[in-house]
């Protein structure tokens, strides 16, 4: 630590006890905070010194909530800023939380939320009803491997979702490509009995024409596998 650095160390700002020091950042001298809500969070020293951080960001978001309620937004749009608050925290969870199921896919992977929206959800809210956010719709990341962020974000169907999903299985049929469970219900079999036999090496005709004649249906027309 540099001498002209004040030591912050078991200090108390806010909601936030400064725990160690952390290095330096672009010259700044940062620190290590544990948040009264649970959270750790490196923060830059002159922040924490000038007020401008209190906590790990919580603050700001209960005084948001706090403000939506007392003016009545929730109640006007029928419990939908309630609900879009659950998916924005959610949404952080995924990324933040290692002990969040979903963990691995969305954090483990180095997906992260955009400052913008992480610290403050009444941003996230102006974003999503001034991009056609309502109730019922899932917010969806256009690029699979991309950030949770205003130019990478767009608010969608969950079927369309699901269909979005890297983990789809694709299968081309007369220059079309399907989803797995969209072919499976288009030829009339069960999505789990065809994956299982195409993933034994049956080719798709022989997998599609092994399950109809254990059902009592005859040969079926072609189909390709896409992909390998």
């Amino acid at each position: 630590m540099q001498k002209n650095t004040v030591d912050l160390t078991g200090m108390r700002f806010g909601r936030l006890y400064i725990k160690e020091f952390a290095g330096y950042k672009n010259r700044r001298a940062v620190w290590l905070c544990r948040c009264d809500c649970g959270n750790e969070k490196i923060i830059i020293g002159k922040n924490i010194l000038n007020g401008k951080s209190q906590s790990c960001g919580c603050l700001r978001i209960d005084q948001t909530v706090e403000r939506f309620t007392k003016h009545g937004l929730r109640s006007q749009n029928n419990d939908q800023t309630e609900k879009l608050y659950g998916v924005w925290k959610s949404m952080k969870a995924r990324c933040y939380n290692k002990n969040q199921t979903e963990y691995n896919r969305y954090g483990g992977r180095g997906i992260t939320v955009c400052d913008e929206w992480r610290e403050d959800y009444s941003a996230f809210r102006e974003w999503s009803f001034s991009n056609g956010y309502k109730e019922g719709l899932t917010i969806d990341r256009i690029d699979n491997d991309g950030n949770y962020c205003p130019n990478n974000c767009r608010w969608i169907t969950q079927t369309e979702q699901c269909r979005n999903k890297s983990t789809n299985v694709f299968l081309e049929y007369n220059g079309t490509v399907y989803i797995l469970k969209d072919l499976a219900d288009m030829v009339g079999v069960d999505r789990k009995k065809l994956k299982r036999r195409i993933d034994k090496g049956m080719t798709i005709e022989e997998a599609i024409n092994d399950i109809k004649r254990g059902e009592g249906f005859g040969k079926v027309s072609r189909f390709y596998k896409f992909g390998g």
